[in-house]
Parts: C-alpha cells; sequence; structure tokens
C-alpha cells in the first residue's frame, strides 16, 4: 500500500450472496488530514486480492484515495 499501512482487516462470509466480502482500516503515513494537505503529502493507494494457498480467488481491487 502506498501512503499509508493497514491496521486492521477483516473477511467475513455474506451468506445472503455466498461471497466473501473484505473490510480494512488504514493509517496515513502523514497523520491527519489537515496535515497531508498542508505538506502535499501521499494519497492512500490500497491494492488488494483474495488468494487460497497459491490459487488466486479473485481479481486486484484498486483504489485512490486523494484525501
Amino acid at each position: 500500500m502506498n501512503g499509508g499501512k493497514v491496521i486492521q482487516r477483516d473477511i467475513v462470509r455474506n451468506p445472503s450472496i455466498g461471497c466473501w466480502r473484505l473490510a480494512f482500516r488504514v493509517q496515513r503515513d502523514q497523520g491527519t488530514l489537515e496535515k497531508m494537505k498542508a505538506t502535499g503529502g501521499q494519497p492512500v493507494q490500497p491494492r488488494a486480492f483474495m488468494r487460497q494457498r497459491d490459487d488466486v480467488l479473485t481479481e486486484t481491487w484498486s483504489y485512490m484515495d486523494p484525501f
């Protein structure tokens, strides 16, 4: 991940549709949003995919949060 680090992650099965859900919380490297805006800090860019041992189960999800 660019611009931060994962501080919590959860993978849970959604029983109503039989799929998996990934959720995570990140902490910015620069600290607060105000400090990042003032210093022109790096945006947070998480990327994730799910795998089981050597088998990739999903596509890679990418997101950029400029704030």
